[in-house]
C-alpha cells in the first residue's frame, strides 16, 4: 500500500512539474509577443516621424525645381510606336476576312 501511495505522489508531482513548465513556456511566448509588439509600435512611430519630415520638406514648388535640374523628363514605360508595326485593328480585320496576316517588316533576303 505504501508503494502505491508513493507512486501516486510521484505521478502527481511529475504531472504538476510538466504543467508548470508548459505554463511557463506559454508565459514566455506571451512576453516575447508583447516585446515584439512594442518594437513594432516603436518602428511605426519612427516611420510616421520620417514620413512627416519628408512631407514637410517636399512641397510642390521644391519638387518642380528638383525635377528641372534633371532636364527634360519622359514618361516611364511608354514605348515609341514603330512605323512598321501594324495596328491591332488591322490584324483583327484581316483575321475576320479570312486572310493570313502578313508580316509588316521586310523579310530577310535569304538563308545560308
Amino acid at each position: 500500500m505504501f508503494s502505491k501511495v508513493c507512486f501516486l505522489v510521484l505521478v502527481i508531482g511529475a504531472s504538476a512539474c510538466v504543467l508548470l513548465s508548459v505554463r511557463q513556456q506559454r508565459l514566455d511566448a506571451v512576453h516575447d509577443m508583447a516585446v515584439i509588439q512594442q518594437r513594432i509600435a516603436e518602428h511605426d512611430r519612427d516611420l510616421l516621424r520620417v514620413r512627416a519630415a519628408v512631407a514637410a520638406r517636399l512641397i510642390p514648388s521644391r519638387i518642380e525645381t528638383l525635377a528641372l535640374q534633371f532636364g527634360p523628363l519622359t514618361p516611364i514605360g511608354v514605348d515609341p510606336v514603330s512605323p512598321l508595326a501594324r495596328p491591332a485593328t488591322a490584324i483583327a480585320a484581316a483575321a475576320r476576312a479570312g486572310e493570313t496576316p502578313r508580316p509588316t517588316a521586310p523579310a530577310r533576303a535569304g538563308r545560308r
